[in-house]
């Protein structure tokens, strides 16, 4: 059977609006987009810090008073293990309350070290993937210092690890 509908082709319309204006609207809405996604990535980076360096402030409060008491700093020591003489301090019980508010994954230690002739104590930190912690270290860096990696107290080390510098001099 045939149909009744004419065989003759729909006619073409162009469209109302210039091609120009729908590149144009969807290089905004993928600029708008990617700002999005930085913003998220830049707000999850500095959530995360917020612990970060409160537990970098509050640890240090047993190795300093360790330092002052003791007029040495403790042998170096993971924060998994510390030793007998940071114990006396109340480290375990510090660590213990700040660890599980720390989002990101690495290893916790101290190390005292000597440099240009001062005594000094350092908190390091190894982030288990150094890419990924990288904006929430630098934000800690923020918080903690002077916001620049390479400077200050707070700085990335040659190891990959970072390190909060204690001094009492």
């Amino acid at each position: 059977m045939a149909s009744s509908e004419p065989k003759a082709p729909a006619i073409l319309v162009a469209p109302s609006t210039p091609l120009w204006f729908h590149g144009l609207r969807w290089a905004l809405l993928g600029a708008g987009l990617a700002f999005l996604a930085a913003f998220a990535a830049t707000l999850l980076a500095h959530r995360r810090a917020v612990p970060l360096a409160a537990a970098f402030r509050a640890i240090a409060e047993p190795i300093l008073q360790h330092r002052l008491e003791q007029r040495a700093w403790p042998e170096a020591f993971p924060f998994a293990k510390p030793g007998e003489a940071i114990q006396r301090y109340k480290f375990s019980e510090a660590w213990d309350k700040l660890a599980p508010g720390i989002e990101l994954p690495g290893e916790w230690s101290f190390a005292p070290e000597t440099q240009d002739g001062l005594s000094r104590g350092v908190i390091l930190f190894r982030p288990a993937d150094p890419a990924a912690a990288e904006p929430t270290l630098r934000s800690a860096d923020q918080r903690l210092d002077d916001g620049q990696p390479g400077s200050g107290k707070f700085r990335r080390r040659a190891d990959g690890a970072w390190g909060l510098t204690l001094s009492v001099e």
